[in-house]
């Protein structure tokens, strides 16, 4: 007869068994996903992986630092380096080749900000064009404008020279100045535009709340920017975030740009004055 003592031991045995099984498969396919691009995401996405990990245990969500920028992020994707960028602009053509479909995630106004100049009406156009050609270098009460470029390939610098056909080749002239400071990603630009005395730079309102930068934004054409005055459509400016992943993703990174695109997410994004893809 068998022992009833015996019969449980085993049977806890058994169980024990499939129950380390099961989580040794579990833990096999986790994956850690690799996000990294324009420097304006890289707070958004450490909010939004901190969310992602407590909503679910298998996979986990890395922001890279420092951030890549639109053009490293996508690179990087394509090199296999990066399971996700994003971007602040949309691939080129030659980019587009090499990598999977580009998803918008959100949009947050872009503008320009300083740390301490004055300018009681704010800027238009004319006024962007002028600062970077060199034709507009000092604030009203006199302080020299201390103009913050961005490298040439970059989305902001994309940004500026689509305001305007004088701001375009105003950028040009810009390019050729020296003694320029000059900020390689998103993170730079707020740290520059808060210490040096008569900043002026583009940068993304989103940024500067998820930062709790002190920077003072400079009415655009009357307008303050802001991601309400987007959505209203009363700010012209602004700055996409789009997701971008290698052409065949893991299950992984589906799962995480399915999070990316839910309601959760937006409910963060929004709170980070940012305006939701679809809203």
């Amino acid at each position: 007869m068998n022992n009833p003592k015996c019969f449980q031991f085993n049977r806890l045995v058994r169980v024990l068994f499939l129950s380390a099984f099961f989580l040794l498969a579990g833990t096999a396919q986790a994956e850690v996903i690799r996000v990294s691009g324009v420097g304006l995401s890289a707070p958004l996405m450490q909010r939004l992986a901190a969310a992602y990990g407590q909503k679910q245990t298998v996979d986990s969500v890395s922001v890279v630092l420092p951030p890549l920028g639109s053009t490293g992020g996508i690179r990087a994707v394509v090199n296999g380096k990066l399971d996700l960028a994003i971007a602040g602009r949309l691939p080129t053509p030659e980019e587009q080749a090499q990598i999977g479909q580009a998803v918008e995630l959100a949009r947050t106004a872009f503008g320009f900000a300083t740390s301490d100049g004055k300018r009681e009406r704010g800027i238009t156009a004319a006024d962007v064009a002028d600062i970077y050609a060199g034709r507009l270098v000092r604030w009203d009460d006199g302080q020299p404008i201390r103009l913050i470029m961005r490298p040439d390939r970059e989305s902001d610098t994309i940004l500026v020279r689509q305001i305007s056909a004088q701001t375009d080749a105003a950028m040009t002239l810009a390019a050729a100045r020296k003694g320029l400071l000059v900020a390689n990603n998103d993170l730079d630009t707020i740290k520059l535009l808060e210490s040096v005395p008569g900043s002026f730079g583009p940068t993304a309102t989103g940024l500067a709340r998820l930062q709790g930068s002190q920077i003072r934004f400079l009415a655009f054409d009357g307008v303050l920017p802001s991601a309400r005055a987007v959505a209203e459509g009363k700010y012209p400016l602004s700055k996409p975030l789009y997701a971008i992943a290698a052409r065949q993703p893991s299950e992984a990174v589906k799962r995480f740009m399915a999070f990316l695109q839910s309601a959760e997410a937006r409910e963060i994004m929004i709170a980070a004055d940012f305006v939701p893809a679809n809203q």
